[in-house]
């Protein structure tokens, strides 16, 4: 007898007959039939054939194999001339993750490739579905079906000891065409893998300075304080500081003694760039000079000066920098053309001095904060000697290889967490750097124990807390890094967006994500092109925001290497988050929450609370209940806006925070399991109370920012918000008032 293949089903281990051991080199003959009018009369025979060898497949009963032809979780093989049967394949997961449950081959039809067919079609389903990893548990006696899991792409992570006695279970897994910044597959672009080194993503980017700047650093003037912050975040490599070879010139030019000039001296410690040749100098200078000098240029009088400063904006784009830093006004005030044109960041010495500089932290030391209801607390240090770090790391069993190099320097602070429960277990750890500057790279580690009901709960907590100061002043790159073994955590990785730079997100050890922090709209896409391009290598996006209101409306972008492919809008979304793209055809809706409530649910509390904050807090993804009648307006991809009322004493009249919802339903009360309620801050009680016949929609929502700038009544009323309904209930708005709130609110992580 060939093969096996095996399934679970109610915690058994199934060893399924009959999968192929050898696929056949010709074109296998068969059709496949995936829809549910096609499945249904197939199901009683694919149940026949699954129970011809119960001590094989063991036992399914009968309603699963009509519910997987209903829910079209089923793939039958079919002969092309008459339909006759030939093999199936029945599946399941939970999105991304999909589960490979039974495989079977008419005994008359093996060796024919069959079982490889419906693999590859099966993967082509998931690939569409944006699934990121399918698993299988095969029984490491079984040779043959180990052997086929092999072929179609399967690699064994670990095993692990199956039901019965002296059985060992291979944990195998296949990564799917996830959709990344870093690997990309999008039909019909052909590409396999953008594969971008590690080595050249996040590089700390270049700053071009121009004269006044470097007259700024020796001299006492308005802006000395601010360029010797640039000049030490130089030093300590968040940024490169350079100069064109023309500053230099203009010095020699001045310089009463070249050889003795101090000046001269002093810029020649600076990076330089080499000027363009002449042609090129000529040809972009003739298209700048109208924009950045429009009177002089129209007059025909441009100064040396004047040609001078063209020179240097021509050396910063002509050598890809990402900035020019500059007081100059008539150069500052043509940035928004440089930026969009050329990709030139033109900005002030305040502006990048603003972005490198350290902020002093008050968080040295440790100190404790309840999270999760009464399941967890949550410890915070630098000191990775603390006793608390040492018994974590020993009892989740991590390794010194993940663990952060000693050798760190002083300006490279190491943050620690450490999640233990009520009775000091430990259940999860987790470092991260944080560096700052334009474009940081961050390093993270992340382990937890798996085996904890509430292991997903604390692998957000800490991934939430990761991204959020990575990204709290600017957008970060954060390599993340775990074990292998741990594939449950990894698959929660995935969830918030970490991708391996190679796409097989099994096989890497560390997974980075750009982490944006704020919307992405009209006033602000051609910076944060720029900011991703600098993070990842090169990735640059289409110049153009794009429109439309599909999540899978494509938006094309181009690799490090020049390539042209696209990316799902709402794939984008996901990889970038937090964020939210406001494009000029995506609205959203107003919905009212009591201030008690908001606070829970978004931690808005203005003086701290003594009380033990809901799990919801830390949540990644997390639930609105609302009235039936609001199922209509909360549909998954709209932008979710929350607006709390004065119902409550101290209810501040603004809308507070914003979301993308994922999910919506109209649920029973008594259906909503205690799993969702924990993403949510009203327990069942409460929900039957207000419950209109006993029923609630359940909108779930991520990407949750916070306005810097409440958005208040009176203003939603000025932007003609209000429908009448004074945002006692969801209330629409379109995508021109979502992005004037948005861009008012400064939303921020």
């Amino acid at each position: 007898m060939v093969d096996i293949y095996h399934g679970t089903t109610k915690g058994k281990v199934l060893n399924v007959d009959a999968v192929e051991s050898r696929v056949s080199m010709h074109k296998t003959d068969v059709k496949i039939f995936s829809s549910r009018g096609d499945l249904l009369p197939f199901a009683d025979i694919v149940r026949q054939k699954a129970e011809s060898d119960r001590i094989a497949f063991g036992f399914l009963p009968e309603v699963a194999y009509h519910e997987a032809a209903v829910n079209e979780k089923l793939l039958v093989a079919v002969s092309p001339d008459d339909n006759s049967y030939k093999g199936h394949l029945i599946y399941g997961g939970v999105f991304p993750r999909g589960r490979v449950f039974q495989v079977f081959v008419d005994p008359s039809c093996r060796q024919q490739g069959i079982a490889k067919v419906l693999f590859d079609q099966l993967f082509d389903i998931l690939n569409g579905l944006h699934f990121t990893q399918i698993s299988a548990r095969v029984a490491s006696d079984l040779s043959a079906a180990n052997a086929l899991y092999e072929k179609v792409g399967f690699k064994t992570l670990r095993q692990v000891d199956g039901k019965s006695k002296n059985r060992r279970i291979n944990l195998r897994v296949r990564d799917l065409e996830a959709p990344t910044l870093f690997t990309f597959v999008q039909k019909p672009i052909p590409a396999k893998d953008l594969n971008i080194p590690e080595r050249t993503a996040a590089r700390s980017p270049t700053y071009v300075i121009d004269l006044n700047v470097v007259f700024d650093a020796v001299r006492r003037r308005a802006r000395t304080k601010e360029a010797g912050i640039v000049s030490r975040a130089g030093w300590k490599n968040h940024i490169r500081v350079a100069i064109s070879r023309e500053l230099k010139n203009e010095l020699e030019r001045t310089a009463k003694n070249v050889k003795d000039d101090p000046m001269l001296g002093m810029v020649s410690q600076f990076w330089p760039l080499e000027i363009p040749p002449s042609p090129r100098v000529r040809e972009l200078s003739g298209s700048l000079a109208p924009i950045v000098f429009p009177e002089r240029t129209s007059q025909g009088i441009l100064t040396v000066q004047d040609k001078s400063d063209l020179i240097h904006l021509v050396t910063a784009i002509e050598n890809n920098a990402a900035g020019f830093v500059t007081s100059e006004t008539k150069i500052l005030a043509a940035s928004n053309y440089l930026r969009s044109e050329y990709g030139l960041d033109v900005i002030s010495l305040y502006d990048l001095a603003e972005l490198v500089e350290d902020e002093d932290s008050d968080e040295e030391g440790q100190f404790e904060f309840a999270a999760f209801s009464d399941d967890f607390v949550a410890y915070r240090t630098t000191c990775a000697t603390d006793p608390k770090v040492k018994a974590a790391v020993t009892k989740l069993g991590v390794e010194s290889r993940f663990l952060p190099a000693t050798e760190q320097s002083p300006a490279d602070k190491i943050n620690i967490l450490v999640v233990v429960d009520r009775i000091d277990n430990p259940l999860g750890f987790a470092w991260w750097t944080s560096f700052p500057g334009p474009t940081p790279k961050n390093h993270a580690f992340i382990a937890a124990k798996e085996d904890s009901e509430c292991c997903q709960g604390v692998v957000d907590f800490l991934c939430e807390k990761i991204i959020g100061e990575a990204c709290a002043r600017d957008a970060a790159l954060v390599q993340i890094t775990s074990d292998q073994e741990q594939t449950t955590i990894r698959n929660f990785l995935v969830e918030h967006g970490f991708r391996a730079s190679s796409g097989k997100h099994s096989e890497e050890t560390m997974l980075q994500k750009v982490c944006v922090g704020q919307p992405i709209h009209r006033e602000n896409w051609d910076q944060i092109r720029l900011k991703v391009s600098n993070l990842t290598g090169g990735v640059l996006l289409q110049k153009d925001m794009p429109s439309g209101i599909a999540d899978d409306d494509l938006i094309s972008f181009s690799s490090h290497d020049g390539k042209q492919l696209h990316i799902a809008k709402s794939d984008l979304e996901h990889l970038l988050s937090p964020t939210l793209l406001v494009t000029d055809a995506r609205d959203g809706a107003i919905v009212p929450i009591t201030r008690t409530w908001a606070d829970d649910l978004f931690g808005t509390h203005e003086q701290g609370t003594l009380l033990t904050p809901p799990e919801a807090i830390a949540r990644r993804e997390r639930v609105y209940f609302s009235d039936p009648a609001t199922f209509k307006l909360l549909k998954p991809g709209r932008v979710i806006l929350f607006y709390e009322s004065m119902r409550v004493v101290g209810g501040r009249k603004a809308l507070i925070a914003v979301g993308r919802i994922t999910q919506s339903n109209v649920t029973m009360v008594e259906d909503i399991e205690d799993s969702l309620l924990r993403k949510g801050v009203i327990d069942k009680r409460m929900l039957q109370d207000i419950a209109n016949r006993g029923k609630q929609t359940v909108t779930m929502f991520d990407n949750i920012m916070y306005f810097r700038n409440p958005i208040s009544y009176e203003r939603l009323n000025e932007l003609e918000c209000n429908n009448g309904s004074n945002f006692v209930t969801a209330t629409p708005i379109s995508a021109n008032q979502l992005e004037q709130i948005l861009i008012e609110g400064q939303c921020h992580v």
